[in-house]
């Protein structure tokens, strides 16, 4: 009759081998990814949760992203329109000293016309050529219209 030898104490100190060796893959597998979940086994009610995070995060970025590109337009929009009002401001004066009869000679106000009209060139030259990437912000594409309700 043959005889089994087992070797009880070794096949415990095996699976506990086993046993270790898979928490240790475990923790380097977090170690390296720095993440807690890396798979839903981990812990799939934390896994749901993580991912839902996730993908807001990236809605967030893309919102920031967003408004900053909003915030570039409206400052190149704003210097357009600073300038503007700027000339505009130059074209009231020189028309209130037109205006004035008695201080102004014909030549004098003929000169200050000749500037009205460079000035309204100038105008239209900042509204036709303000944009940003291609689009033009102050040549009147972007108009509004309103509609009345019944």
């Amino acid at each position: 009759m043959s005889r089994i030898n087992t070797n009880v104490s070794s096949l415990i100190s095996q699976r506990i081998l086993g046993q270790q060796n898979s928490s240790l893959t475990k923790s380097l597998e977090r170690l390296s990814t720095g993440l807690a979940i890396n798979r839903g086994a981990d812990n799939p009610a934390g896994l749901i949760a993580s991912e839902n995070l996730r993908s807001e995060k990236a809605a967030i970025t893309a919102a920031i992203g967003n408004a900053e590109r909003a915030d570039q337009v409206i400052n190149i929009a704003e210097g357009g329109l600073q300038e503007i009002n700027s000339l505009l401001l130059e074209v009231q004066s020189l028309v209130g000293q037109s205006a004035n009869d008695a201080g102004l000679s014909r030549e004098e106000r003929e000169a200050n016309q000749l500037q009205i009209d460079s000035i309204l060139q100038t105008i239209d030259r900042i509204a036709s050529q303000t944009s940003f990437q291609g689009t033009k912000l102050l040549n009147g594409t972007f108009d509004f219209t309103v509609s009345a309700q019944n």
